[in-house]
């Protein structure tokens, strides 16, 4: 496996400036245990592309997206697309219409997912780019973590001291009322 892994690092990709780089030079190179990154859903591979819609009525971004891709786009026989909602959004959108059970405060513990993250976990062997690995592994939390906050999630659940400072300063942001002249 070794040898299998050192042959991934040194394979050779093409910069947009033309030159050949090892793929260790720019992305770090470890073996995990995950989900396929090719997902399936009744025996066809599935894509699934995803957007925040934060701030607009999400019935009416889906129908808009469902004419722009409608009208712009052909699919060969045998493909298709499918428009949904994320878990999140359907609890808000059940909460909305009065749902009870959807009414209690979401938590979500991005402290605990983010630090799982090949990002957040590789300090070594990674190129020099990629930053100091403890800045690398917070930002990542806090990343996740304002991405939950802004898909609806209630109260988070963080791990490191100063991902909890970044989020506490990104929600005093957005708090914030603009000045008007």
């Amino acid at each position: 496996m070794h040898e299998e892994m050192e042959s991934i690092r040194q394979t050779r990709i093409d910069t947009p400036s033309g030159a050949r780089v090892p793929l260790a030079a720019v992305a770090a190179i470890s073996e995990d245990r995950g989900p396929n990154f090719i997902s399936r859903e009744n025996g066809q591979r599935k894509i699934v592309v995803t957007a925040n819609v934060s701030g607009r009525d999400l019935r009416s971004v889906v129908d808009g997206i469902r004419s722009a891709v409608g009208d712009a786009v052909q699919l060969p026989v045998g493909y298709g697309i499918e428009y949904g909602y994320s878990a999140m959004e359907r609890l808000r959108l059940a909460a909305l219409q009065g749902d009870k059970m959807t009414q209690l405060p979401m938590l979500v513990t991005p402290g605990f997912e983010a630090w799982k993250t090949k990002e957040a976990k590789v300090g070594e062997d990674v190129p020099d780019t990629w930053g100091d690995w403890e800045e690398r592994s917070v930002n990542w939390e806090t990343l996740t973590a304002i991405t939950l906050l802004e898909s609806g999630a209630d109260i988070l659940v963080l791990r490191h001291p100063e991902s909890i400072k970044n989020i506490r300063t990104a929600i005093d942001d957005l708090m914030a009322v603009p000045e008007t002249n």
